[in-house]
């Protein structure tokens, strides 16, 4: 009992980086970008073998991935409220809707709420009470 080390000792704070960190180096990256000028496409970068972590993977060729056993997409799809069988309760026109702007430019204009600023910058105070 007395040879054993405390269970609250930490052995190591952070977990080592990765063994493909040491082909980060000024040298290649320099190398990288100088076979690019040459006209050099990423798949012949990436047979070299100092070179090859510096080449960003290709995009997935799919629309979706499974993880956690679910399917998720790559982009999300926004649906209607029509289209998922909710009722739409204003109308659907360009006028509805206002920018963030519009919207925060108007509601904190002489409203007399403490902590926002009025049209000429200065802060509102709550002088009704």
């Amino acid at each position: 009992m007395a040879d054993q080390p405390p269970e609250d000792l930490i052995s190591s704070l952070y977990p080592p980086p990765p063994p493909y960190v040491k082909f980060f180096t000024n040298e290649n990256v320099a190398k990288v970008k100088q076979l690019q000028k040459e006209g050099k496409t990423n798949e012949d970068i990436s047979e070299l073998k100092d070179l090859r972590f510096l080449v960003p993977p290709k995009p997935p060729a799919r629309v979706n991935y499974r993880s956690f056993g679910d399917i998720w997409n790559f982009e999300d799809k926004f649906i209607s409220l029509k289209d998922s069988g909710i009722q739409q309760l204003y109308e659907n026109t360009p006028t509805a809707r206002k920018s963030k702007g519009e919207a925060g430019a108007t509601a904190g204009a002489g409203s007399g709420v403490v902590g926002e600023t009025g049209a000429d910058g200065t802060a509102a105070t709550n002088s009704k009470r």
